[in-house]
């Protein structure tokens, strides 16, 4: 049969046939037999479609692209990406472009085919950004392939336009709910350090007592490493960032009882989780009559009060640890806002400056 489990390999699903007198045999990216019976059809269809295209599918001096990919990983990506993002580039050529491309030659993934891909990942109702996502991995791909004289260029991977994203932030108001209708110590303090620093769950989660300065006269916390799907590395630009700390912050911080280590450490010993830990803030948003929010929101909710303050970019992008200024662009539409909403209240002032002209005069 096409598909079979190899019991030498921990039953895993593998495509194994033979075409043209030579051997397929290929491990399924997805583990049951339905999707590596799938497999099966698309290799044979690729293999069909290069001898159609004049293009020997058995060339020995072509890189095949899931050989190189392998290379990659191992070479590229494993050395150069944290943790997180090595795990979503895994899953992005194992669900979508190594049953796309797999079987080809490099030079074999044209302009034409990644318009194919495209089509399809649409027709499946993917959102344009998402499939931007999955072709940016593929351009970095291909470029390492160039870079080390495997390909001769990369071809067009034209990007979707992605629609403008509503980003959602509190105001004031709603945080000073927020945060009366959570119980004083550790979820109060934590809802109080995000939405008042900027900081990244992760980064909050993996701040050490050591990296707080809260006696001084200008109490500050530096923000060096963040925590990844539960592994603590580097911040997600790998560089480090002192943020100042407002009075409520570090009267918060000085409440939370002190031992070595992390200073949100649950009582387990183990660190908050993103998703996991989210439930927290949404009692408390409950309690509080609001719409449920994210922990993300907060960071959205602390550069939106910066730019509606007048607060250059260029320090939102320092306070935030963007490592371009495109990103902290996303929040000048709300000091634009501001300044849309004070002119249009000019015509109602001026006509009050109006009445108040023709009534004084003679």
């Amino acid at each position: 049969m096409p598909s079979t489990r190899r019991h030498d390999r921990q039953g895993e699903w593998w495509v194994d046939f033979r075409y043209a007198g030579r051997r397929i045999r290929k491990k399924s990216p997805v583990q049951t037999k339905t999707r590596a019976d799938s497999f099966e059809r698309i290799i044979r269809k690729r293999l069909l479609d290069l001898e159609t295209s004049g293009i020997s599918p058995f060339r020995e001096s072509e890189t095949i692209f899931e050989v190189f990919v392998e290379r990659w990983m191992r070479d590229y990506v494993a050395v150069r990406n944290r943790h997180a993002t090595i795990r979503s580039k895994r899953v992005v050529l194992r669900q979508h472009l190594l049953p796309a491309f797999g079987p080809l030659p490099m030079r074999a993934i044209t302009e034409e085919r990644i318009d194919q891909l495209a089509s399809a990942l649409k027709a499946q109702g993917m959102s344009p950004k998402t499939i931007n996502n999955i072709f940016s991995v593929l351009r970095t791909c291909l470029g390492s392939a160039v870079r080390w004289n495997l390909l001769a260029s990369v071809p067009p991977i034209p990007m979707l336009k992605v629609p403008e994203h509503a980003y959602k932030y509190l105001s004031a108001d709603e945080v000073q709910r927020l945060v009366a209708a959570t119980k004083p110590g550790y979820w109060r303090t934590f809802i109080v350090f995000l939405a008042h620093t900027g900081c990244r769950f992760g980064e909050a989660a993996a701040i050490r007592w050591e990296d707080l300065e809260l006696d001084g006269p200008a109490p500050r916390v530096r923000i060096q490493r963040g925590l990844s799907v539960g592994i603590v590395g580097p911040t997600k630009n790998g560089r480090m960032r002192d943020i100042p700390l407002t009075p409520d912050a570090a009267h918060a911080l000085r409440t939370m009882p002190r031992s070595p280590g992390f200073v949100f450490a649950l009582p387990s010993g183990g660190l908050p989780h993103c998703t996991s830990s989210v439930k927290h803030l949404h009692k408390v948003c409950d309690r509080a009559g609001m719409r449920r929010v994210s922990w993300h929101v907060l960071r959205h909710t602390f550069a939106t009060e910066l730019s509606a303050r007048r607060v250059p970019l260029r320090t939102i992008q320092d306070l935030l640890g963007h490592s371009s200024i495109a990103m902290t662009c996303r929040y000048a539409h709300v000091a634009d806002k501001s300044l849309r909403e004070a002119v249009a209240e000019l015509p109602g002032i001026l006509a009050n400056r109006q009445e108040v002209t023709a009534s004084d005069s003679p």
